[in-house]
């Protein structure tokens, strides 16, 4: 019993690994509700792995050097899945005129011009807050950064409503009980307060809060939920960690 019990628990973080990354793990039975508890555990590791990877880049070459091959493992290591979503989103939400041009729009496989720009200013920004961000808190910004940008997922996907009749959002979004996200909550809100203390209880509160609003842009603006929104909105969170990490230290500079 108790082996079967840690069986279905080691599918389900091998199910959030395979759905979050590229890395090839293959979980025997795949199931994203169930695998909702283990999005921000998935992004504890790819921090780690961020982490790992700038120290080293930083050894060989130089700071701006290694952030720039940071920011490039962050999108490799999900395949650039969240950045289509957010292109897909972009093109959506300012090409549509109605929910349902924007749905249309984003179902679209090619990019549009504000697509394009949108994602050009976004890594733009990224990479700017992550070389901007003090050692002290560079590595713990990054954690956090993937930690919660994993979370923002989860609580979409418990709290959420799907905006259409098909697609694989639909078949999870708004479908998993609350205790669900609870839980998840729980972890998080433990990892961010081990990784940056009174800071990190701060900052997830407020992406709480922020996620919770866009969770409303999106229902007023759609209808709800999409694949392409979620992700969207993982990458939409990464770049607010970094923003509130920076303001953070820097108000308490002053």
């Amino acid at each position: 019993m108790i082996i079967n019990k840690f069986k279905d628990q080691f599918y389900s973080f091998l199910s959030a690994m395979e759905f979050l990354t590229v890395l090839p793990l293959r979980a025997p039975v795949f199931s994203i509700p169930r695998s909702i508890v283990y999005f921000p555990i998935a992004g504890l590791l790819i921090g780690f792995l961020l982490v790992a990877v700038h120290y080293v880049s930083a050894f060989l070459f130089n700071k701006l050097i290694a952030d720039a091959i940071l920011l490039i493992t962050l999108i490799a290591v999900s395949g650039a899945l969240h950045l289509d979503g957010l292109a897909d989103t972009i093109d959506g939400i300012f090409g549509g005129k109605s929910a349902d041009d924007a749905l249309k729009i984003m179902s679209d496989e090619h990019i549009g011009t504000f697509a394009v720009a949108g994602l050009i200013c976004y890594l733009l920004l990224k990479f700017l807050f992550i070389n901007q961000l003090p050692e002290t808190v560079l590595y713990p910004g990054i954690i956090l950064m993937c930690v919660l940008g994993r979370y923002a997922m989860a609580y979409l996907v418990v709290n959420g409503a799907p905006a259409k009749t098909d697609g694989l959002g639909n078949s999870y979004i708004g479908s998993i009980k609350l205790t669900v996200f609870l839980i998840t909550a729980g972890i998080t809100l433990f990892i961010s307060i081990a990784v940056l203390g009174f800071m990190g209880m701060f900052v997830f509160l407020f992406i709480t809060f922020f996620v919770y609003f866009l969770n409303r842009y999106f229902v007023n603006k759609i209808g709800g939920l999409t694949g392409d929104t979620i992700g969207a909105a993982n990458e939409v969170i990464e770049l607010s960690v970094l923003v509130l990490v920076f303001l953070f230290i820097k108000l308490l500079a002053e």
